[in-house]
């Protein structure tokens, strides 16, 4: 019985292994400067799998914590050490489960935080430009309703006096803008 749950527990730890190197990669790979869906499904699906690898191992704990403490019949003294070193392993590997498992729903909520954060960066562009052009549409719609008392009408540079108006009005918010980081 030893054997065979030495056996079991010792061909656990190639697997949390591969694990490792895996969740190693994802996360490097949230950090990368085009976000990838699948990399947040992977690691969702890769957090699953570690749950379901936990459950499997977890009843091992209990059976070898009894074959340790338990059973005086049925186990003799001298095998007691070697059951007790297979629920050590057991338990390294639930806690190396438990850590990747946080470390899964951790570099999760990461990535989900970065996008969020690079989407907002691309919103207060569009909103930058959104108010740069808003200045002339505006500029314009007042001049394109066709008063006839705006004195800058009848004023020989009126016309150009306008588009300086708007290029320096646009050019103000642009710089501004520049100034905060949004562009």
């Amino acid at each position: 019985l030893y054997a065979v749950m030495d056996f079991v527990v010792d061909n656990f730890q190639p697997i949390v292994r591969a694990f490792q190197t895996e969740l190693d990669q994802l996360e490097s790979a949230i950090f990368e400067e085009e976000f990838d869906r699948k990399t947040i499904a992977r690691l969702y699906e890769l957090k699953k799998e570690l749950v379901t690898l936990r459950l499997a191992i977890a009843p091992m704990q209990d059976i070898l914590n009894q074959l340790v403490r338990f059973h005086p019949g049925l186990v003799r003294d001298e095998v007691r050490p070697y059951f007790r070193d297979v629920a050590i392993h057991v338990n390294r590997l639930l806690e190396d489960l438990t850590s990747l498992r946080d470390i899964a729903s951790q570099t999760i909520e990461i990535g989900l935080l970065l996008e969020s954060s690079r989407q907002s960066v691309v919103q207060r562009k569009f909103a930058a430009w959104a108010a740069i052009l808003a200045f002339p549409t505006a500029v314009a719609g007042i001049y394109g309703m066709n008063f006839q008392n705006m004195p800058e009408l009848a004023w020989q540079y009126g016309y150009f006096g306008v588009l300086g108006f708007i290029a320096a009005g646009c050019c103000g918010l642009y710089a501004n803008f520049k100034r905060l980081g949004w562009l």
